[in-house]
């Protein structure tokens, strides 16, 4: 896969050695703002008697776990992924709506920058004992670690000259400076990534979520407002 959009990265060098640091250490749960939801975050629940029949109010918090590994090197915008539920969901009578080992789906919408990887996740179904139904969630915190993505070389127009100080061990796929320049007619001026930090939620981590909107399930009725947008079953 080729990397995302190059830029001058002279001062990233040593950045990304302290990023490999972290990544070697094993330490997971990195800043709140590494994984993100895209969409309402602010929980909006349904007034008394907007709704009859069952539903399950906003502001329900669950937890999950990861199904598969995402990141922010390999995801594109469009990957899906899934989590399953470690505990259940009651609707409003204290019924069972969403039982445990149930699926919540989602996709990947972004991936952040090179200089700050990010995982920006829209949750958009969940599975109930009424069936597949779409819905409003938002993810509070995720486990998810650094990682140091494939060593590269960014080619860009900088006042750096790489023949100069470049190892030929450095260079990737076994490019040389020298040859680079010669089959170009031009000096090589860029830097090499080592170390990029990159951001994983593993397979198996836990994940918090809450319903921004309340989970209306098959029989009940809207009768009145229940939030500013959102899917309708």
């Amino acid at each position: 896969m080729p990397p995302r959009s190059s830029f001058a990265v002279f001062p990233r060098v040593a950045r990304s050695l302290a990023a490999a640091l972290v990544a070697a250490s094993g330490v997971v749960g990195c800043a709140s703002s590494d994984v993100t939801s895209t969409g309402p975050k602010t929980p909006r629940p349904a007034p008394e008697g907007s709704i009859t029949g069952p539903f399950v109010q906003a502001g329900a918090v669950f937890g999950a776990r990861m199904n598969g590994t995402i990141d922010t090197f390999f995801a594109t915008p469009g990957t899906p992924f899934s989590v399953t539920i470690v505990n259940p969901l009651y609707d409003t009578s204290g019924h069972i709506a969403v039982p445990y080992g149930a699926k919540v789906y989602g996709t990947v919408d972004s991936s952040g920058s090179e200089e700050y990887p990010r995982l920006g996740l829209r949750i958009s179904s969940i599975e109930t004992l009424s069936g597949t139904l779409p819905v409003e969630a938002a993810i509070r915190h995720a486990q998810r670690e650094t990682w140091t993505g494939p060593a590269r070389v960014i080619r860009e127009s900088s006042s750096w000259n790489a023949s100069a100080y470049l190892n030929p061990s450095d260079l990737v796929r076994g490019d040389s400076p020298g040859g680079w320049a010669g089959a170009t007619g031009a000096p090589f001026y860029g830097d090499i990534v080592k170390a990029p930090r990159e951001v994983r939620i593993p397979d198996g981590a836990m994940v918090e979520l809450v319903l921004v909107r309340p989970l209306v399930l098959p029989g009940s009725r809207i009768l009145g407002p229940i939030g500013d947008s959102g899917p309708h079953p």
